[in-house]
């Protein structure tokens, strides 16, 4: 068995647990994007798509208030809303590592909730690194399956 390098440096090895929130209530917005109606016309902008649903995950993921359907906030102070026209009222599982983890744990946890997910499901999987350089900008990635899909995914990589 090889020795782990950073063994020399004398690191502390803790075992990550998940957090997890259960029963988070939010205004599901639509999850697919439209990209033409029935008759194969296109409609809509995946862009506007992409922006909106990628903040309302993003409020989701630092627990924010605005998602709440309860919330009562004066609209002078906030006017956010989820996107779309339609929205339905759910409850989310969120679970959250926090702490350094490995490329290859991070791709095997992703893999296990794909393969968990049913077609009628959905669900975001979103990983966020340290910054780099001097501003501290940092590098975060987004999967979105939407729901009654198997083989479709929306990607974010902010950069």
């Amino acid at each position: 068995m090889v020795p782990d390098p950073l063994d020399a440096h004398f690191p502390t090895k803790l075992t990550v647990h998940p957090e997890i929130t259960q029963g988070i209530k939010v205004n599901v917005p639509p999850l697919r994007p439209s990209l033409t109606d029935h008759s194969g016309n296109e409609v809509g902008e995946f862009d506007e798509y992409a922006v909106e649903t990628h903040e309302w995950l993003s409020l989701i993921s630092l627990n924010s208030p605005r998602v709440d359907p309860e919330d009562k906030l004066d609209p002078f102070l906030s006017r956010y809303a989820p996107p779309g026209d339609l929205t339905t009222r759910s409850k989310l599982v969120k679970a959250t590592w926090q702490g350094f983890l490995s490329p290859a744990w991070a791709h095997k946890i992703f893999v296990q909730a794909l393969l968990a997910a049913s077609r009628d499901s959905w669900f975001s999987y979103s990983v966020a690194g340290f910054g780099e350089g001097w501003s501290g900008s940092r590098r975060d990635c987004t999967i979105l399956k939407p729901p009654e899909s198997s083989d479709e995914y929306v990607l974010w990589e902010v950069a």
